[in-house]
């Protein structure tokens, strides 16, 4: 419903990226030529959106950052 205020997506490209760049309306244009382009592997799309769930549809939500782990280093990594 929309009461959930996080979601976590994880999955294969280029199904992440088409299904971030279709929701993202605003954000960094790097970021945004990123997610259009494919995301590589271990990297994260984050995006925010003040509609609720039912209303959530072609560039209803704001990419705030792309996130890379593997270039990062962080992939394979255990944090205690």
């Amino acid at each position: 419903g929309d009461d959930v205020t996080t979601l976590l997506v994880v999955g294969h490209e280029p199904t992440v990226s088409a299904t971030a760049a279709h929701l993202a309306g605003e954000g960094d244009a790097v970021h945004v030529a990123q997610v259009r382009a494919g995301l590589p592997t271990a990297t994260s799309a984050v995006l925010e959106t003040s509609v609720g769930w039912s209303d959530l549809g072609r560039g209803a939500a704001r990419l705030v950052d792309v996130v890379d782990r593997l270039a990062a280093g962080e992939v394979g990594t255990v944090h205690l």
